[in-house]
């Protein structure tokens, strides 16, 4: 896994050089999908067989995972400079998105429908509009 890893972020790294993509946007957008997939597929399949707790849970206790044990890690061993967009945009979007799921889910009864859906995924295209094409 420690191999794969390190071949996933020198290959990343090394399009970014050659295409001329900032490193941020190369992390926020190819490799977070890429890393995602397998977590969006379970997802999908356990809404699918109506195992809804189990598609939720999974949801939410990846991201608390990854914001604190995937950023604390490497804190731990390392200092982990915050780019300046990162703390002022990219984080005040991801808890705005996060408060508005919830007011989804409360304003549904408890449930996120495909009305939801097409919120959500619009929201994405527009943070990847934004953060691509407007910031940078």
């Amino acid at each position: 896994m420690g191999v794969g890893c390190q071949l996933l972020i020198t290959s990343a790294s090394s399009l970014a050089t050659t295409f001329g993509i900032p490193p941020a946007i190369m992390g926020l957008f190819t490799l977070s999908i890429g890393t995602s997939i397998p977590e969006l597929v379970v997802t999908l399949s356990s809404a699918m067989k109506g195992l809804h707790d189990l598609s939720m849970g999974t949801v939410f206790g990846s991201v608390t995972f990854n914001i604190l044990v995937g950023i604390g890690i490497p804190a731990l061993l390392v200092a982990v400079p915050i780019e300046p967009l990162s703390l002022y945009f990219d984080a005040p979007v991801m808890i705005g998105v996060t408060a508005g799921t919830l007011l989804l889910m409360k304003y549904n009864k408890n449930r996120l429908n495909r009305f939801s859906g097409i919120i959500l995924l619009g929201v994405y295209v527009l943070y990847a509009f934004l953060r691509i094409f407007v910031l940078g």
